[in-house]
């Protein structure tokens, strides 16, 4: 019964993420006739910031939408209680890692915000940081799997 769940929520999942990534490649055909389209009007600068505009809208707008249902749900609130929904009790009860880190990324949401706004900016801009984080995480998965294997023997 739980494995049938898993093997369920597995297969959502799976086609979820297809479903955003053919969503993500036609929002990127309508990004760039959009650009084209005000290329013709404006110079190349301010279609593009036109059209970085309109997709910052859209992403505001989106985050507002998921704020609004976020907020609306509430733990428990299906009734079916603890033993029905296990991931959601242990997400209640804090046996979840990361506990803590949620409360400090509450205290700090603008500066966590900000950071990650600006890593991603340097991450999307510039080839060395791209390169240098990919070098960094492929490293510590590195060690990850040595530490892995030397607990196991």
């Amino acid at each position: 019964m739980v494995k049938d769940a898993v093997v369920q929520a597995m297969v959502s999942l799976a086609l979820i993420i297809f479903a955003s990534i053919l969503a993500l490649a036609g929002l990127g055909f309508l990004v760039a006739g959009g650009y084209l389209y005000l290329e013709r009007y404006l110079p190349p600068a301010g279609a593009a910031a036109c059209t970085g505009a309109g997709l910052l809208l859209l992403t505001m707008i989106f985050v507002l939408i998921a704020k609004g249902l976020i907020g609306r749900a509430t733990p428990g609130s299906s009734g079916s209680g603890s033993a029905g929904n296990p991931l959601e009790s242990m997400l209640r009860n804090g046996q979840m890692a990361g506990s803590n880190a949620e409360k400090v990324i509450r205290d700090h949401f603008p500066l966590v915000a900000g950071s990650a706004f600006a890593a991603g900016f340097a991450i999307g801009v510039s080839p060395e940081v791209r390169s240098s984080v990919g070098k960094g995480l492929s490293s510590a998965a590195d060690a990850a799997v040595r530490a892995a294997e030397s607990a196991s023997q």
